[in-house]
């Protein structure tokens, strides 16, 4: 009886350990941005993952002088892993404009960033640094550069309409 009471103690202090380094994680993002994903009803295909570190970035990633924010996700139904860009909407606008990239849906070189194992934020003034004598399309703000297993590397950019993969590997 002892032993099913210490077992029991110990499997529900590891199970509020869990829920709080969840809630812990989930504070991180920012909150418009969790409010954003909730009211466009994200949370019944996507769930927000932590699978690399930070799990999220902020910044003006489309140029409209505005805070948005990347937040990793995963599609439930597929477990493909993404990144879904939330642009901070103007005080008259009804809601914030979002972008999944992978996660399911086509993007790059294919529908699932699992292989991605770092990801950082490149401002839009050090992005030469990156590319040497290459040049990127037009672009707006800073990029995200994405490297990976099996070699991958690529920048995530705003052309002004929409998000765009550039491989760095050719």
């Amino acid at each position: 009886m002892k032993i099913c009471c210490l077992l029991l103690i110990f499997v529900a202090t590891l199970h509020a350990q869990g829920e709080a380094q969840t809630w812990s994680q989930k504070k991180s993002i920012p909150r418009w941005a969790r409010r954003e994903f909730t009211n466009h009803n994200l949370e019944r295909n996507y769930t927000i993952t932590y699978q690399l570190y930070p799990p999220y970035f902020r910044g003006d990633f489309n140029g409209d002088d505005r805070r948005d924010a990347a937040i990793l996700v995963s599609h439930k139904k597929s477990g493909k892993f993404g990144i879904v860009i939330f642009h901070e909407k103007y005080p008259q606008t009804m809601s914030t404009q979002y972008f999944i990239l992978g996660a399911g849906k086509p993007f790059g070189a294919g529908d699932d960033i699992k292989k991605i194992t770092s990801w950082s934020l490149i401002p839009e003034n050090k992005v030469n640094l990156i590319l040497g004598n290459k040049r990127l399309p037009t672009f707006r703000g800073p990029i995200f550069k994405v490297e990976g297993k099996d070699g991958i590397k690529g920048l995530i950019f705003w052309n002004g309409k929409k998000y765009e993969w550039h491989n760095l590997n050719k």
